[in-house]
Formats: structure tokens, sequence, C-alpha cells
């Protein structure tokens, strides 16, 4: 969703760029929220609750494309808490129940990072 604001808004004359990325990030900041089951922003537990989903999803066979295509300087659990960065996380957030119940994911998909 925060994506979708930052693409509609960004360049619209109506709204600065700081209106833009003010509603942006409070937007992605509420689906990190929901998607963890957090009432405030806490870095250390959303940090914990990656590495445990990190530890779940590793061994995926669509998650290590994901992780491949995203790999360039970084290590493998780097990458993996890039996926739930602003530039990721919309990306990432459909398709996690899928890799953590070994649904394969469509390739197009995998391509979009």
């Amino acid at each position: 969703m925060y994506k979708k604001i930052e693409e509609r808004y960004l360049n619209d004359e109506e709204f600065t760029d700081e209106i833009v990325y003010t509603l942006t990030e409070n937007t992605y900041r509420q689906e990190l929220l929901a998607y963890f089951q957090l009432d405030e922003f806490n870095e250390k537990l959303i940090n914990e609750s990656v590495i445990v989903l990190y530890e779940k999803l590793k061994d995926n066979k669509d998650m290590q494309k994901i992780l491949e295509s995203l790999k360039i300087k970084f290590d493998e659990d780097i990458v993996f808490h890039m996926l739930f960065s602003y530039d990721y996380f919309y990306l990432f957030l459909p398709i996690i129940d899928k890799l953590l119940n070994n649904v394969e994911i469509e390739e197009e998909v995998v391509k979009q990072f």
C-alpha cells in the first residue's frame, strides 16, 4: 500500500515530496507493525522476529532465489533483513505465508526482486 501511495503522489504538484514521504513512511510502519502484530514500533523486537522468520525460510528454494537475486555485496541474512526495508517490504509481504507453507512462488514474483 505505501509503495502505491508513493507512486501515485510523488510527482503530484498538490503534494510536496516531504508530505508524500511522511505519509508513505507512516503507512510502511503501520504495515510492518500489523505483520508482526505490534502496537508500537520496537526495532529490537522487529529484528528478533525477522531473525526467527529467516531461520524458518532460509532453506526454502523460492526464498533462496529471492535472496540470490538481491545478494550482491551482502551476506544472506543481511539481504533477508533488507526484505523488511521500505524498498522491498511491499513485495515481500504478500508472499511470506506462501513461503512459510512451501507454496511455490511464480517466477514473475521472484523476478521483482
